[in-house]
């Protein structure tokens, strides 16, 4: 289980790190450091961070950097931990910001489904001013841009996030669940959105209308097969989505 403290700095925009943990637990119910001797697997600005393990072993985990710090700059970290040691993390930055991120495997591959910022490149940070003023610039862009809730493939070597598909989302939306399947080809996803026929309106509007939940059944086919929707990662990972009921 991943945990942080400290979350309250990022809106105060002074700088006071945060702190992210990671526990283990034989019952669900008595936790305690994955690694006693790292307690804290990461401090700076990232809040939210998720983590799934790779099929040898290894721990690959994406942080929400918000709050930003001077080592990653502002938007997400992505971070791996060898076999055996997943309190070693190894991270670098990433200029986008994956919010209320989940990460699953599927055939051997690591995925994450993130909101994203729907704009030129999907980078969080603005590029503008310093410091404190700098992360209101960030905020400010932030909550008055379009959002989506997208697919990503984790890729090991090298280390980054490569964006894969859109799942029909707008305004307010992505806080996925991910559900089994007894297609071993499929995913099943939960996710709520703003209405996916209505107008594409920015983050801060949607969360001022009704929102909806929705359930995505995406299906992985193999490089040779025809993409129905979507696009592909580097011609790799083809995946087509189900058109979800609203209800």
């Amino acid at each position: 289980m991943s945990a942080y403290r400290g979350g309250g700095n990022i809106y105060r925009f002074m700088g006071e790190p945060i702190a992210v943990s990671l526990f283990r637990s034989t019952d669900g119910r008595h936790w305690q450091p994955a690694d006693p001797a790292h307690a804290d697997v990461f401090q700076g600005g990232v809040s939210e961070a998720e983590f799934e393990f790779a099929p040898d072993g290894g721990l690959l985990a994406v942080g929400r950097n918000e709050a930003g710090d001077e080592r990653y700059g502002y938007g997400s970290v992505v971070c791996e931990a060898p076999p055996g040691a997943p309190a070693s993390w190894s991270c670098q930055g990433d200029p986008r910001k994956y919010d209320s991120p989940l990460m699953f495997t599927h055939a051997g591959e690591v995925y994450l489904v993130g909101r994203r910022t729907a704009n030129e490149d999907g980078s969080y940070d603005r590029g503008f001013g310093w410091g404190g003023l700098r992360s209101i610039i960030n905020q400010l862009a932030y909550i008055s841009t379009a959002k989506r809730c997208s697919l990503f493939h984790v890729v090991r070597s090298p280390l980054r996030v490569a964006f894969v598909m859109d799942l029909p989302s707008r305004g307010d939306t992505c806080f996925p669940a991910r559900v089994d399947s007894d297609d071993p080809d499929a995913v099943v996803l939960y996710n709520y959105s703003s209405d996916i026929t209505g107008p594409d309106v920015a983050w801060s509007v949607g969360q001022r209308q009704p929102t909806y939940i929705y359930r995505h059944v995406l299906r992985f086919r193999s490089p040779t097969d025809v993409v129905e929707t979507g696009s592909t990662l580097d011609g790799d990972v083809p995946v087509s989505i189900t058109p979800p009921p609203r209800g």
